[in-house]
């Protein structure tokens, strides 16, 4: 009787921990209130969805759509009594020979023991397979008797509105995956607990963490509480966000930081299989010195070792080569298409933030949904604005009065610009950060939700494909 009163007691006492556990999951999980329509939001799955067709190709998105509308219409037809081994293979091909006409029936025969939303897909497989063309002919025929009778009632521009549904679908769950944990990439062991907090504030969101998450887990989640907050056009948001990122600061100024950044930034220095390499190739224009070019060389040799170090392998090997043009005369350094153009005077900081843009355009869906993830919690749904608006001051450098990014708490207000091509400046100033190991530290000390972010997306394999 004593064991059984005492099992029940361990299982109640559990039960409860668990509630209390979910409960504040729950808690943590509730977002900051938005001001006006997400605008931010609407910008990046547009973007997205430029990028999708772009990525996968407007015949392959077409054929996926013709794929769920083979399925819906082998369900209609289902659904209305239909098997394919019941169509009147004598009244849709009359001219029919018998043993071919026998071949047909056979075919939709077996097609009719298989799950009714494979129907048509099937169908379609064995046309695809089938070498006798009389047999092919018959075949099409009958499967465009079942995709009418059951597309009957269906509108004239349903492929469109499918289509803009699956790219809808496909760029919410690109943002939804690449805004996930960050946690796998802080250290498994050796990652000290968070301390207590006296500020009533930090101590209120250490409660909100779930009791049972990994060290590194409630690291990574008060990062994103901290941006989270930062991010708010709530005073009060503001207040707890800077309290956050302030424990937070503290917190990251233990030792445990430098073995990070040795481990991470070097992660793929050793990796082979990249097809090209900065520094191939490089034109010289408007009279540049030789000393300006050795210069330029060793600098892009730095900046491509870096590079390396730090971005997966095959995310490098998708993206197209980069071809190096230097010009006395150029204004400054820029990025456009597989070129990155530089002054003699460029430093490796100026090369590793364009390469930045190479890889956010040409390194596949993950990159860009990694940087509009970003904004997405942080902007909070404000139109763009002029930088000068966001720092009145001029605290962050001059910019040109028609200048506009979305303010959201970025270390600077330049890491808001959207370009009308989708292309952000996410993740060109953060890659920018690594040309020195300190001012990397610092960024990491400072917003280290954006810095794992930022090795988020350039750490992992490249999207994988839609099916």
């Amino acid at each position: 009787m004593k064991t059984s009163r005492l099992s029940f007691a361990l299982a109640l006492a559990a039960l409860v921990a668990l509630t209390v556990t979910d409960a504040d999951a729950r808690r943590y999980r509730r977002r900051v209130a938005k001001v006006g329509p997400n605008v931010v939001r609407q910008t990046s799955l547009n973007s997205l969805r430029q990028r999708i067709n772009l990525e996968l190709g407007a015949d392959r998105i077409v054929a996926h759509v013709q794929h769920l509308g083979r399925r819906k219409a082998s369900l209609a037809f289902a659904k209305a009594g239909g098997k394919p081994q019941r169509l009147d293979v004598q009244r849709l091909l009359p001219q029919l020979a018998a043993p071919l006409q026998q071949r047909v029936t056979n075919e939709l025969a077996k097609l009719g023991r298989k799950p009714a939303a494979t129907w048509l897909n099937g169908l379609q497989k064995t046309i695809t397979n089938t070498q006798n063309a009389e047999l092919r002919t018959a075949l099409t025929t009958c499967a465009g008797e079942i995709k009418r009778l059951g597309s009957a009632g269906r509108p004239a521009d349903w492929m469109a509105k499918e289509q803009a549904r699956f790219e809808k679908r496909f760029a919410r769950k690109l943002l939804r995956r690449q805004s996930g944990s960050t946690a796998w990439l802080l250290p498994k062991r050796g990652l000290p607990a968070l301390p207590a907090s006296k500020n009533p504030q930090v101590a209120a969101e250490l409660k909100k963490l779930p009791a049972r998450a990994s060290n590194a887990m409630k690291v990574a989640r008060l990062e994103r509480v901290a941006a989270t907050l930062l991010g708010s056009a709530k005073p009060k948001d503001q207040r707890r966000g800077k309290a956050v990122r302030s424990y937070l600061a503290s917190y990251k100024s233990g030792s445990w930081v430098d073995a990070f950044f040795d481990q991470r930034l070097n992660k793929y220095a050793k990796a082979t299989g990249i097809p090209w390499k900065l520094g191939d190739s490089v034109s010289w224009h408007n009279g540049v010195s030789a000393a300006d070019k050795r210069l330029i060389e060793q600098r892009l040799k730095k900046a491509w070792t870096i590079a390396r170090g730090a971005v997966h392998p095959e995310l490098l090997a998708r993206t197209p080569a980069v071809t190096v043009e230097v010009d006395a005369n150029a204004s400054g350094a820029s990025h456009q298409g597989d070129k990155i153009h530089l002054r003699p005077d460029s430093s490796v900081k100026d090369i590793l933030h364009e390469l930045g843009h190479h890889i956010e355009d040409y390194g596949g869906l993950r990159t860009i949904a990694g940087a509009h993830g970003i904004l997405n919690r942080r902007a909070f749904g404000s139109a763009m604005k002029p930088i000068t608006e966001i720092d009145p001051t001029g605290k962050f450098g001059s910019y040109a009065p028609g200048t506009l990014a979305y303010a959201g708490a970025f270390q600077r207000p330049y890491m808001g610009k959207v370009y009308q091509n989708g292309s952000t400046e996410i993740m060109s100033v953060a890659l920018e950060k690594l040309a020195d190991r300190k001012a990397a530290k610092q960024f990491f000390k400072q917003d280290g939700d954006h810095f794992l972010q930022m090795l988020n997306a350039m750490q992992r394999k490249p999207w994988p494909m839609v099916n």
